[in-house]
């Protein structure tokens, strides 16, 4: 090799090793970065400290460092063969804590209307804010409407100019045709299908392949069982069975 030729090879080996050196300092700083954002959407906690601390009181009794009151360690409940003084905590008091201390979002992931309802008031009055959650295969037309808390599952679709009111749940496979209209907490199990212009009323349940045909109205907490095709308007709190579907009414409603 000649001189001249050495000396290119030297230079080139020289540049390659700099321009490694200066790419592993940039992984470094941008690690750096990412370490120092947390790399995490806002509003989550830092790390699973917070977490397990909340769920550390709850599953020893509920009792914080606060809820001493001039106890000393050792003394209560924590002293030998004493009987237990802690308060019992249900799971509206987790989420309580949880959104007190480090201001979560939530959705209900529970599939019987009523309970959502009920789940979604006393999480509202707990303070708790409600995320709507979209599975990216999921189809949402660009003008459907959806409340918080709604979740769309995968491969789900909603229609032109849908309206889904808070907390519905549309699982795998299931439809919301175009200008269809949902209530409040109601379900579609996988493949339901609601067509073109339906008004759902608010907690009705809709089993796997039920189908109900283009502008019909189904009344409030109505359910219409599995397979079923209704035809004919659904009333309130009636349960709907069959194809061509009929319906009887389960229950009056409470007042």
């Amino acid at each position: 090799m000649s001189t001249f030729a050495a000396v290119r090879w030297r230079a080139l080996v020289a540049g390659i090793a700099a321009v490694v050196a200066v790419g592993r300092v940039d992984d470094r700083r941008r690690r750096g970065e990412r370490e120092a954002h947390h790399d995490r959407p806002a509003g989550l906690p830092t790390d699973q400290h917070e977490l397990d601390e909340i769920v550390g009181e709850v599953n020893d009794g509920g009792r914080s460092d606060g809820d001493q009151d001039g106890k000393e360690e050792g003394e209560g409940r924590h002293q030998k063969g004493a009987e237990p003084e802690a308060r019992y905590w249900d799971g509206y008091d987790l989420l309580a804590e949880m959104v007190r201390r480090i201001h979560v979002s939530v959705v209900i992931g529970v599939g019987d209307p009523a309970v959502r309802r009920r789940l979604g008031d006393a999480a509202a009055a707990r303070g708790a804010r409600f995320l709507t959650l979209v599975h990216p295969t999921a189809y949402v037309a660009p003008n459907a409407r959806l409340g918080p808390g709604c979740v769309v599952c995968p491969f789900a679709f909603i229609g032109v100019g849908a309206v889904l009111g808070d907390h519905v749940a549309v699982n795998t496979y299931a439809s919301v045709g175009h200008d269809a209209q949902v209530g409040d907490c109601s379900v579609f199990s996988p493949y339901a299908v609601v067509n073109g212009a339906v008004v759902l009323g608010e907690e009705v349940f809709l089993g796997t392949h039920a189908t109900v045909t283009p502008r019909l109205t189904v009344g409030r907490s109505a359910k219409i069982a599995a397979g079923a095709v209704a035809t004919r308007p659904v009333p309130a709190y009636s349960l709907a069975v069959g194809n061509p579907a009929r319906s009887r009414v389960l229950y009056a409603p409470k007042t």
